[in-house]
């Protein structure tokens, strides 16, 4: 029987030195958070790569151990951080993507959401010092810098922010000499795989066109993002862990090729998706200071060029994460 061939959607297409790298690799991927925006869309294009031998290639985590249901009905079975440590099996990569975000911290109260996101460091960095690991990518946050711009210094202020900065700095401590590290802080994020969609602006945005509603913006101050497709930050990241792009710099800061007014977001996807809707938003008020969310510029468009690739556009990542919203309304 002819293996099955999964083909990339949504851009979800591993960069070739990094496709070329992993299939060297000795030993699985371990892979937090995997049933999250990011760990979805990294299992995707590792599927692409791998088929129906990813089984053999990743070891997939979630906090309850659930299946997950991959394209054409591929099943994934997941493991909790509890199980793998009870049966550990020796890793050549993590990718950890796993924390408690921002938007739980309301529910769990904030010493619940400090207490887990500590035990979730505490045991993926027991797991990276318990093995011969080539590299780890980890998942931080733009929310490490303070409103100021420097570092976040108080757990209490923005516990988020804080512990985010505090695991990396662990990860920094705990790996061997000659690992590669690869810390990616992630700003604003396009493309499949969006979950929690009305807690992001293009989410929020896209969601009112597929309901067939205005455009509804409600901020009466400027708002400016840059974007970035999920396929670039997966591609970055793990090249990095797999040393392929250079992280002497220090962790990488996501920024797209352009900075955008969320007027001009919606005005971008009006464009390219719904032409006749109309989009409303109270007058601005020039008092009011402006909320700038954009990481550094350079270093993560560096990191693409190093892998012979550019980054891909807004107009493209505003295309895709559309597509995946409208085909997931349709189910």
């Amino acid at each position: 029987m002819t293996p099955r061939e999964y083909l990339p959607r949504f851009n979800l297409q591993l960069a070739k030195p990094v496709a070329i790298e992993l299939r060297k690799l000795p030993r699985p991927i371990l892979v937090t958070g995997s049933s999250g925006w990011i760990g979805r869309s990294l299992l995707a294009m590792l599927q692409v790569e791998f088929g129906e031998s990813l089984r053999d290639v990743v070891i997939p985590l979630t906090s309850d151990g659930r299946d997950l249901i991959l394209d054409h009905g591929y099943v994934l079975h997941t493991q909790t951080f509890e199980t793998f440590l009870r049966h550990e099996k020796p890793i050549s990569l993590i990718a950890h993507l796993a924390f408690a975000t921002k938007e739980q911290l309301r529910d769990l109260g904030h010493s619940r959401f400090v207490q887990i996101n500590t035990e979730i460091t505490r045991r993926i960095i027991q797991i990276a010092a318990a093995n011969q690991i080539i590299g780890a990518l980890v998942l931080s946050s733009g929310a490490v810098y303070s409103t100021s711009g420097i570092l976040e210094t108080s757990v209490e202020r923005n516990p988020y922010g804080f512990l985010k900065l505090e695991e990396e700095n662990r990860f920094a401590t705990t790996l061997r000499s000659g690992t590669n590290l690869a810390i990616i802080r992630l700003f604003n994020l396009a493309g499949p795989y969006i979950n929690k969609v009305r807690n992001y602006v293009i989410g929020s945005i896209l969601s009112d066109l597929i309901a067939g509603n205005s455009i509804q913006l409600t901020a009466r101050h400027p708002v400016i993002r840059s974007y970035v497709h999920v396929a670039d930050v997966v591609n970055v990241g793990i090249a990095g862990a797999l040393g392929l792009v250079s992280t002497v710099g220090g962790p990488i800061d996501t920024h797209g090729d352009a900075e955008v007014e969320i007027q001009v977001l919606a005005s971008e996807v009006r464009r390219l998706v719904r032409p006749d809707v109309s989009i409303l938003r109270p007058p601005i008020d020039s008092r009011l200071p402006a909320d700038s969310y954009v990481g550094s510029d350079g270093m993560f468009e560096e990191s693409l060029k190093q892998l012979g690739r550019q980054s891909i556009s807004l107009d493209r990542q505003i295309i895709d994460t559309y597509d995946f919203l409208l085909a997931n309304s349709l189910k």
